[in-house]
């Protein structure tokens, strides 16, 4: 049998795939299928409540006729203020029904931006009537952090296996919890203050804590072995951990 290649290009030709083989004709189908059924599969819970009341910020979605444009996405906004309620303030919850109205008449005159472009618009306050919309946005910045993917979660699995390995099987939730937070953290060394997380350390104690200093180095020792500053950057003020000299012992 006469080996046929079929070749399946996406619409923007960026991603292309090509099959090799005889009888492609019938594969074609199943792989066509087996795709579309991976993608509904996939991305299924976006079609389910609170997911789909985010639609209601896509500009495809309103409608042009005013009748049907002032009662659409109130009931929407409703539910996602109920569901979000947790991390949504007492102010933010009776707003964002007031601003809504004053979203969709901004969404109707943007009618011919795609999505994307008016909600970056309105984030940065650049948009029509973003400012008397600044608690809705709220609810615009929880749209963008729900991810297509998993990736995120992988990645926080791998890390906790690092951090809670088979030498730290005693560690507590809460310890664990804290030690990945500080490994998400993006602040680098030079820009952290330790004093508020020290103070909390030490006085959050059920019993008192009994600090040892250690004298093995001096202030110079300890100053040799830091990072490099940049220019024009003054140096930390380091204690005095041991005397300079034996003079001053005496």
């Amino acid at each position: 049998m006469d080996e046929e290649t079929s070749t399946f290009t996406s619409g923007k030709g960026q991603h292309e795939v090509k099959l090799t083989g005889g009888g492609l004709g019938d594969d074609r189908g199943k792989f066509i299928d087996g795709v579309h059924q991976y993608v509904q599969t996939r991305f299924c819970f976006l079609q389910e409540s609170p997911y789909s009341e985010f639609s209601i910020f896509d500009v495809r979605h309103l409608p042009r006729n005013d009748g049907e444009l002032y009662q659409y996405g109130n009931e929407e906004i409703t539910t996602l203020v109920q569901f979000f309620a947790s991390v949504l303030s007492d102010e933010e919850q009776q707003n964002i029904p007031r601003q809504w109205p004053l979203l969709k008449a901004a969404l109707k005159v943007n009618r011919r931006l795609p999505t994307n472009t008016f909600i970056a618009n309105q984030l940065v306050q650049e948009g029509v009537g973003a400012e008397d919309c600044k608690d809705i946005h709220v609810l615009m910045r929880i749209l963008l952090t729900i991810s297509p993917s998993t990736a995120s979660c992988e990645r926080g699995f791998s890390l906790m296996n690092q951090v809670k390995n088979c030498k730290r099987a005693r560690m507590s939730g809460e310890t664990l919890s804290s030690l990945m937070r500080l490994n998400h953290m993006e602040e680098t060394l030079m820009d952290f203050d330790p004093e508020p997380a020290v103070t909390e350390w030490i006085t959050s104690a059920k019993k008192r804590r009994h600090l040892q200093y250690s004298s093995k180095f001096t202030k110079h020792q300890v100053a040799r072995n830091l990072p490099q500053l940049p220019e024009n950057a003054e140096p930390p003020l380091l204690p005095d951990l041991m005397p300079e000299s034996s003079s001053d012992e005496d």
